[in-house]
């Protein structure tokens, strides 16, 4: 009987030994489960960080672009532009044509018939005033670039 008391305790100490091994396998398989989520974590992290500060260097270069298209056109009437009474005469046309767009005005410097673009109406040659552009939109103050 003795012996069977032996044997029972040494497979006790086997089995607990077994256990003891599977929970420190379980603790490691964890822990490494861990240190791959964290791994996987910081990987997002990073990329995250990487696309936020190529946005944020984007926009530094696009900047003036972006000022640009932001910044209010300066407007004729509030006196930003000096002006010849022949400039003044094709914006002059350009009101008359905002209120009656039937009339048949012409520039007073080339001669040619005002543009009427749906809404728009503009100068046929702005170059020759010295501009770029002249012309009225939505009905909005004539505009000159």
């Amino acid at each position: 009987m003795g012996d069977n008391l032996e044997d029972i305790e040494q497979a006790e100490n086997r089995l607990a030994n077994k256990i003891r091994k599977e929970k420190i396998e379980i603790a490691i398989l964890e822990k490494d489960n861990q240190e791959k989520q964290l791994r996987t974590l910081k990987f997002y992290l990073y990329i995250q960080i990487a696309i936020i500060i190529a946005a944020l260097l984007l926009m530094y270069k696009r900047y003036p672009e972006v000022s640009a298209a932001l910044t209010p056109q300066r407007i004729l009437r509030y006196g930003t532009y000096e002006t010849d009474a022949k400039t003044d005469e094709c914006i002059s046309n350009i009101w008359k044509l905002m209120g009656n767009k039937k009339l048949k005005l012409h520039c007073p410097v080339s001669g040619k018939e005002y543009i009427i673009d749906g809404d728009e109406i503009y100068c046929p040659d702005a170059s020759v005033h010295g501009f770029k552009k002249i012309y009225s939109s939505k009905g909005q103050i004539p505009r000159v670039e």
